[in-house]
């Protein structure tokens, strides 16, 4: 009897404790579609005295439809337009992006790592993040407030502050 109880005891435990565990690494998995909503809205860099930067985010279905541009002395210099949709599989979002810049179509993911910062690659950097040659990321600093910070072979290159108009 005193061993069944002992077993009981030590099982009953186990469980517990494994529920526990579970219980916190469900917590700790970020709702990325819920994340994503700080998107939303009019967004504005001074970049200098004469150039800003414009971001525009709606929602459109599913996902999210971006309107990037840059302007010096009221002419556009950069300007994209960028679709963005959450892949259930990766817990990410899969963003394809064309711009005025180059002919090609860049493929990217982006995914919050906090519930304030949000990362970005190339979708063909996703397997092997760290050694992405380009990365982007995002921290909202308040629901007003976003840094952009780029980063190109493991060195800033660029950091915006955008603010919610």
């Amino acid at each position: 009897m005193k061993t069944f109880c002992s077993t009981t005891l030590i099982v009953v435990s186990l469980f517990v404790c494994s529920n526990v565990s579970q219980a916190q690494i469900t917590e700790a998995k970020l709702n990325q579609v819920e994340l994503f909503k700080q998107w939303i809205g009019n967004w504005k860099a001074e970049i200098d005295k004469d150039s800003t930067f414009i971001m525009e985010c709606k929602s459109f279905y599913n996902g999210y439809e971006f309107y990037l541009k840059i302007e010096t002395k009221g002419k556009i210099i950069f300007e994209q337009k960028t679709l963005m949709g959450y892949d259930k599989t990766r817990d990410k979002f899969i963003e394809v992006a064309i711009n005025n810049s180059n002919s090609d179509i860049d493929f990217m993911a982006c995914w919050f790592t906090s519930a304030k910062r949000c990362e970005e690659f190339f979708l063909k950097d996703i397997p092997n993040p760290e050694k992405a040659t380009e990365k982007w990321v995002f921290e909202f600093k308040s629901p007003d407030l976003l840094i952009w910070t780029e980063i190109g072979n493991s060195k800033t290159t660029g950091t915006y502050t955008f603010h919610r108009e």
